[in-house]
Parts: C-alpha cells; sequence; structure tokens
C-alpha cells in the first residue's frame, strides 16, 4: 500500500527524507512530524487526491495540509537542485 501512496519503496523514502530533513524541521511541539509531512506531499503528488481528502486521511485541516504539501514541495526542489548543480548538471530556465 505505501508504493501505492508515494510512488517509492520504503527505502527511497528514507533516502529522501535524509536529503531533505534538516530543511523540514520545525521546533514547536505541535507541528507534523518530518515523516507525516513528506508522505503527505508524496501522496498528494503521486495520486493527485484532493488536497481535502488527504486532509482527512491525517486528521488535520485542509488549510494546514495545502501549506505542509507548499513548502515541503518548494524544499524537495531547491535539494534536489542543489544536488544536481553539485554534480555539475547546467539546468536550463
Amino acid at each position: 500500500m505505501f508504493f501505492h501512496y508515494t510512488r517509492m519503496n520504503v527505502d527511497t523514502f528514507y533516502k529522501l527524507l535524509d536529503m531533505v530533513s534538516p530543511e523540514l524541521q520545525k521546533t514547536s511541539w505541535r507541528v507534523l512530524s518530518v515523516e507525516q509531512r513528506l508522505a503527505i506531499t508524496l501522496r498528494y503528488l503521486a495520486t493527485g487526491d484532493q488536497i481535502l481528502s488527504i486532509a482527512l486521511a491525517y486528521r488535520i485541516g485542509e488549510s494546514t495540509t495545502y501549506n505542509v504539501i507548499r513548502e515541503t514541495t518548494e524544499i524537495i526542489i531547491n535539494v534536489l537542485l542543489l544536488m544536481l548543480r553539485q554534480e555539475g548538471y547546467v539546468l536550463i530556465k
């Protein structure tokens, strides 16, 4: 079931988590865990589910879900772009 929601296996999920977790860390005690934030975002990107559906599945607010997806997607893009630049890839805009 994990693969259907994220389109990746567990090992790949944890590799991506290791790459993005420093940027995803929050200090508030009420915040979602880094694993939850990544899982919510990947579920949205992989399945195209409605944000309300994902919010209900994780028992969080719709606006919270939207913000988590937006923030986490930006972080994933920035981390992967940095990794590509460090490996010498030239990125075309």
